[in-house]
């Protein structure tokens, strides 16, 4: 990029789009990321959604014998853009590249998961984590809304957020850092000892 801009002075400037920053390390198992990772999120103090799912819990994946690693994926709580993903496991280095492609186009979790994906394959696996984070996208909205909480108010102010009544209407759902079947759902704030109740019965710690 740099010999390019030097070298074409009166032609646009080329930039170094870091969002789509990816790199393959081509171990046994492969490993494979795209975009920010957690760590990075927490240093930008910018709030994410992480959602997992592992290579041992897949078919296609125990079929071919390679039951190792995981998938992850980090995503915007509000819009759902995928913000970063990560693989840990067979073809990873062929897999990242759909994720990139979403991700060029910024796409969220709701497009990946909405995307066709045939079965048996290695990429639907990365329709799971989508799914479980589209899910608790739509769940924290609905909750949020019941409390009357805006969401503006939750992820752009440093207020802490009080705690409201329950809400009428159903409440089941993941609360915050929460393991259900293998999916690993984490809600992350950057704003200490904020806290907002998840579900109708218990208070959960955004931090």
């Amino acid at each position: 990029i740099a010999a390019y801009n030097a070298t074409h002075p009166n032609r646009p400037e080329h930039r170094y789009d870091e969002h789509l920053n990816a790199l393959v390390v081509f171990t046994d198992p492969q490993v494979a990321s795209v975009g920010l990772c957690e760590k990075g999120c927490q240093d930008e103090d910018r709030p994410y959604l992480v959602a997992s799912y592992p290579f041992d819990d897949h078919g296609k994946s125990l079929t071919m014998g390679e039951p190792h690693g995981h998938v992850k994926i980090l995503c915007d709580p509000r819009s759902g853009e995928i913000l970063g993903a990560h693989i840990a496991g067979p073809e990873a280095g062929e897999l990242i590249h759909e994720l990139i492609a979403i991700m060029y186009f910024r796409g969220t979790v709701q497009d990946l998961a909405r995307i066709p994906h045939y079965h048996p394959t290695l990429a639907e696996i990365l329709t799971y984590p989508a799914e479980e984070l589209a899910e608790a996208i739509e769940l924290q909205n609905y909750q949020f809304n019941a409390h009357g909480i805006e969401l503006g108010q939750l992820y752009e102010s440093d207020a802490i957020v009080p705690a409201a009544e329950p809400a009428a209407g159903p409440t089941a759902g993941p609360d915050v850092d929460v393991d259900l079947d293998h999916q690993r759902v984490t809600y992350f704030l950057p704003y200490p000892r904020s806290r907002v109740p998840l579900s109708g019965d218990d208070d959960c710690s955004l931090n």
